[in-house]
């Protein structure tokens, strides 16, 4: 079992415990990878990044929170490291 904390574009964070033993943590493993995104002035920086539907399986009955609102911004996992979630329309920073 491990933590996740997800954060809101506002600042505001939301926690809770999540499986590591399903294939939804394995697909959040498997999908996380460096991106090439532009910030909003203008520059460019890769950053870690996962599509917004294999975090949204990682936090089963939560999932809607990132599925639907597309309020969330970014994820760690045990602060191994901050993950942008990856929406339709890119990766907001």
């Amino acid at each position: 079992m491990k933590h996740f904390r997800g954060y809101y574009r506002d600042g505001m964070t939301f926690g809770m415990d999540i499986e590591t033993n399903t294939a939804a943590y394995r697909a959040i493993k498997k999908n996380t990878a460096p991106r090439l995104v532009t910030t909003r002035y203008g520059t460019r920086r890769t950053v870690r990044a996962c599509p917004f539907q294999y975090v949204a399986g990682v936090m089963k009955e939560a999932g809607w929170l990132v599925a639907e609102h597309q309020s969330f911004r970014s994820f760690s996992i045990d602060d191994d490291g901050e993950i942008f979630i990856e929406y339709p329309d890119g990766v907001h920073l």
